[in-house]
């Protein structure tokens, strides 16, 4: 398996607009374009919320022993014509701002490839069917 590091950085806020929200890592990673599916083994640094670790907390379990359940994107996010590669990390059922973090992703697998949609309406079905792909692989 392979492991994705690198901080937390603002970019466009696209996917918060779609109704899914993203952490975009700073990081160079060698794999082909594409959906993946991973853990979120580790979250650091940064300044994370007061209330964090309790808003955290029906998660812990999961996240202490395996890591939390997420989607992740790499490529250029072609539907909007944009040439720069990304690394795009959504976390299933979380929804905290985690800008300055550092976060560690272990790749589990690759769902599907990378593709431009004709409209943002047809991308968010799509992300809509990864979201269900993503939850019956962690049956969540």
């Amino acid at each position: 398996m392979t492991s994705i590091s690198g901080k937390v950085i603002k970019h466009l806020g696209r996917g918060k607009r779609l109704s899914y929200p993203t952490a975009n890592l700073d990081a160079k990673i060698e794999l082909p374009e594409g959906i993946y599916l991973g853990l979120v083994k580790n979250i650091t640094g940064g300044k994370l919320p007061p209330l964090f670790l309790r808003k955290l907390l029906p998660h812990a379990k999961l996240f202490k022993n395996t890591g939390l359940p997420a989607l992740i994107f790499i490529g250029k996010a072609e539907t909007f014509d944009e040439t720069k590669t990304l690394v795009e990390v959504h976390i299933l059922d979380f929804s905290q701002e985690i800008y300055g973090c550092e976060l560690e992703v272990e790749i589990i697998k690759k769902i599907r490839d990378n593709q431009k949609f004709e409209t943002k309406e047809a991308l968010i079905d799509q992300m809509k069917d990864d979201e269900l792909q993503a939850r019956e692989f962690f049956k969540i």
